[in-house]
């Protein structure tokens, strides 16, 4: 479990992320190169795609043993692995499926006050911004809320986390 002043720094820490371009991997000089996934001992990360931003912004966190939650890369993945939940608390997840009908889990979001989410997010805005919570909860493929398990309970999935 994370103390509120963890919780708080993390958030923190995705705000001082704003503006920073959106990038998702693509082929340079004939090969898939990933982008927009910084590794989560990156201090600086330069660009991000949205999944990218999560996984980065939740690895910053640690509990009270000092140790960080590793989610996944991909939207996909990382709903997997967290729960749903009604009443969003910050640095829970917005998942959404922005190409309807496909089904697909394709965009997520962290909550990082009570009125405020940040996000990668491509066109038209290619670059990490928030938006009002009720914006993202009226988007359209909106799936729900989903919390990152050890964040607010002492649930412990060993695949994801590790000590530092």
């Amino acid at each position: 479990m994370w103390p509120t002043a963890e919780i708080e720094r993390v958030c923190d820490l995705l705000l001082a992320q704003m503006g920073k371009p959106y990038a998702i991997g693509g082929i340079v000089d004939g090969k898939w190169v990933v982008r927009g996934k910084p590794g989560v001992d990156t201090a600086d990360p330069v660009d991000f795609d949205c999944s990218g931003l999560v996984a980065w912004g939740i690895a910053q966190g640690r509990d009270e043993d000092g140790r960080r939650i590793i989610l996944p890369q991909g939207t996909y993945n990382q709903v997997k692995v967290c729960r749903p939940v009604g009443l969003p608390l910050p640095l829970d997840l917005g998942f959404a499926d922005l190409h309807p009908p496909g089904g697909v889990v394709d965009h997520v979001v962290i909550k990082i006050s009570d009125t405020l989410v940040i996000e990668a997010r491509s066109t038209p805005y290619n670059k990490v911004i928030t938006r009002p919570i009720a914006a993202w909860d009226k988007q359209k493929g909106f799936l729900g809320w989903w919390r990152p398990p050890g964040i607010r309970d002492n649930e412990r999935m060993p695949a994801l986390r590790e000590a530092v």
